[in-house]
């Protein structure tokens, strides 16, 4: 079987080979192979193995390779990041003396019913300089969502804290609009009291003013201020938590129809080939392709399109003509953009890759 490292490389890039090995130069002297992925490093190339993953194929393995490839910390909080947020969610009551109780107020979060965090509606606390728990979830930038389990961006504790949970007093800032049907703030809306002897216009001169000041920020923002470097470290590491997702999904996917298979799904057609068609299994948005020299013995096929319409890149019917067999009669069968077939997927043998086979279209329901 194969193996998964944690590999750092120097010197002078790879060239990826369709070899299963890596070859570490200790010295001049001495050489030794190593399975790493799946590519072959040069002779000249020198390596360090930082950590041996495990042995490719188990859930466990793979779920890790997934997160170190998409580069994402996962690791636990320290005990002492605990001083850093409330030990519990009790709510003092001297809280209730000077903020607005919404707690008999129709007020809900809009989660979707698979959430696992409840965390739409949040509050922020602005903290001199920082702490070392902020500087820590700056890095980490988003939750990760794994099929067997979730990581937190924020330490467990303080999602319990903050997640807003049915039932249960929590301590929120609320923002409210006055708004007619057609989204626009009537006339009459009733504003917030100005003290102090300043009036409406005193309010709209320093806002034009933070305005000018927003768009100075923004634009120093772009020069490549530190406020840039953490957005764009959150963007990332969202895109490769969403794509470590995915993968974990597809991972228990594979290693479910491995423990059933064959498995026969109903596919649609998304795009036709010169030599292969694509599908999308309806009941799992899983993507396949299905090859036409991989199909049934004495299936033959043919292309309804002339020489025009393929220099065209015109949408292109593909026909296949079934044999009898088994008492079964000839068919005809057309394959093209939405077309809905039959399929039966299996997993690759030594490799974490499902193969799709193209079914006789008898076996497809009216």
């Amino acid at each position: 079987m194969r193996k998964y490292y944690k590999m750092v490389d120097s010197i002078e890039k790879p060239e990826p080979q369709s070899s299963g090995s890596v070859e570490c130069k200790k010295n001049r002297e001495q050489k030794k192979k190593r399975k790493i992925g799946r590519h072959y490093f040069m002779k000249k190339q020198i390596c360090t193995i930082l950590e041996n993953v495990g042995m490719a194929g188990g859930i466990k393995t793979e779920t890790k390779a997934i997160l170190m490839q998409n580069c994402l910390d996962v690791s636990p909080f320290e005990e002492q990041m605990k001083q850093y947020f409330p030990k519990d969610g009790t709510i003092k009551e001297s809280e209730y003396e000077y903020r607005l109780d919404l707690r008999k107020e129709c007020v809900f979060t809009i989660d979707p019913l698979t959430a696992r965090d409840l965390d739409d509606a949040v509050s922020c606390k602005e903290l001199p300089n920082g702490t070392p728990l902020d500087e820590i979830v700056a890095e980490k930038g988003t939750s990760v969502y794994m099929v067997q389990s979730v990581y937190h961006m924020l330490p467990k504790e303080l999602c319990m804290i903050c997640s807003l949970l049915p039932g249960e007093d929590k301590l929120a800032f609320s923002v409210f609009w006055e708004m007619t049907p057609d989204d626009k703030i009537p006339e009459d809306a009733q504003l917030p009291t100005i003290h102090g002897g300043f009036k409406s216009e005193d309010l709209k001169h320093v806002v034009l003013r933070l305005q000018n000041i927003a768009l100075n920020l923004r634009e120093g923002r772009l020069k490549g201020d530190s406020v840039v470097e953490i957005a764009a470290n959150c963007n990332k590491q969202k895109f490769n938590a969403k794509r470590a997702g995915e993968q974990s999904i597809e991972l228990y996917l594979i290693h479910y129809i491995d423990l059933h298979q064959p498995v026969v799904e109903k596919a649609v057609v998304m795009d036709v080939k010169d030599n292969s068609f694509d599908a999308v299994v309806i009941s799992t948005g899983y993507n396949v392709r299905i090859y036409l020299n991989n199909l049934e013995e004495n299936v033959k096929y043919e292309f309804l399109c002339n020489k025009q319409d393929k220099e065209d890149n015109k949408l292109r019917n593909l026909v296949l003509l079934w044999p009898e067999k088994n008492g079964l009669s000839a068919v005809r069968q057309i394959i093209a953009m939405f077309s809905i077939i039959t399929v039966t997927l299996t997993k690759k043998e030594k490799s974490l890759k499902l193969e799709a086979k193209l079914g006789r279209p008898d076996n497809i329901d009216p």
